[in-house]
Formats: C-alpha cells, sequence, structure tokens
C-alpha cells in the first residue's frame, strides 16, 4: 500500500503541469488545490485507521466533482494523473465501505491462503532477491491457486469478489507492480 501512496503522491505533483490557459478557470485552480491536498493526505492514508480513511474519502469526493475542469488541457501527463487519482480514490472507496463488511468477515475467519497473500510485498533493497519476490507475488496475485477468489466467495459472495479483483487490479496499475501482459490473473 505504501508503493501505491507514493504513486499517488508523484502523480499530483504533475498537477502543477495544468496549462495556463486552463488554470484561467477558477474552479480549474480551486479543483488543482483539492488535487494536491489529496496527494499530501494519501501519504498519511492508512486503509485500518478511520482517522486517515474518511477525510481522504471526503477529498476523493470532492476531487472526483471537479476533476471535469481539467477537461480544458489535453497534456497527456494531467489527463494521466486524473485517471490514476480517480481509480485510486475508486478503490480506497471500495476498499473503506463497500468491501468492509466482507473484510470483517474475511478477518474472523483467517486461512492460509488469507496469511500467506501479498500482492505487493514491501521493498527488500536486494534488487534482485526483489525481483523474485514480486514476481512469485505475481504469479500467485490472488493467492496460490486463486484461492483469495474461492475464500472470498465462500465467505462473501460472488459480487464482493468481482469488487476485490476490479479494484486490486486498478490498484496494480497505478504502481505498476504486475505486467499482466499475457491476460489478468483469474
Amino acid at each position: 500500500m505504501h508503493q501505491i501512496i507514493q504513486t499517488i503522491i508523484l502523480l499530483c505533483l504533475f498537477g502543477t503541469a495544468v496549462s495556463k490557459s486552463c488554470l484561467a478557470n477558477p474552479q480549474a485552480r480551486k479543483c488543482l488545490e483539492v488535487f494536491k491536498e489529496l496527494g499530501e493526505q494519501a501519504g498519511h492514508y492508512d486503509l485500518t485507521n478511520k482517522n486517515s480513511t474518511v477525510p481522504t474519502n471526503a477529498l476523493c469526493g470532492r476531487f472526483k466533482r471537479c476533476a471535469p475542469t481539467f477537461s480544458c488541457d489535453p497534456e497527456p501527463k494531467l489527463v494521466y494523473a486524473v485517471n490514476i487519482t480517480i481509480l485510486f480514490c475508486d478503490s480506497i472507496d471500495f476498499f473503506t465501505n463497500t468491501f468492509l463488511p466482507c473484510q470483517m468477515k474475511l478477518d474472523a475467519d483467517t486461512t492460509e491462503c488469507t496469511r500467506a497473500w501479498d500482492p505487493f510485498p514491501k521493498e527488500i533493497k536486494d534488487k534482485k532477491v526483489m525481483k523474485e519476490v514480486q514476481e512469485y507475488a505475481c504469479k500467485n496475485y490472488f493467492g496460490k491457486d486463486n484461492c483469495m477468489k474461492d475464500h472470498i466467495i465462500q465467505v462473501c459472495d460472488v459480487e464482493m469478489w468481482n469488487g476485490f479483483r476490479k479494484h486490486h487490479l486498478a490498484l496494480n496499475t497505478i504502481i505498476g507492480a504486475c505486467d499482466f501482459k499475457e491476460g489478468e490473473p483469474a
């Protein structure tokens, strides 16, 4: 999750690349401030702490409402930063709201699969070892033999699994941990 937050902060720095003509619009200037504030808040984001998730979700809501004001600037870096930030916001909204009841059930019913599952392993200084660890994590993105899929469907339901899958793949898109050129995991 720390990698995701770092990526969002870096992307928010692209917000300063908004064209001057676009910034002539007061709404775009206000939205840029929300964009920067979201980047700062993302640096303190902790999925397990309501004092972190509530303000981040609120900022995300404000940003998603104002983001269309950036349509005045087709700068690819800005378009990418806005889209990635919206992906981040949609994902944290899902995990802190929609998925929360399911997560509580999963926490109460831990298995070897949920204990071993780690799609975004912590950084290791040895680059060679880190590459191997990340390759293993990508190969088992949803657990060994896709056990997370089975467990979420069993404990919650197919709808929660589909949302979980969608938003975890979005998180991967944001940080680029896994390259699923040959197709996404099941």
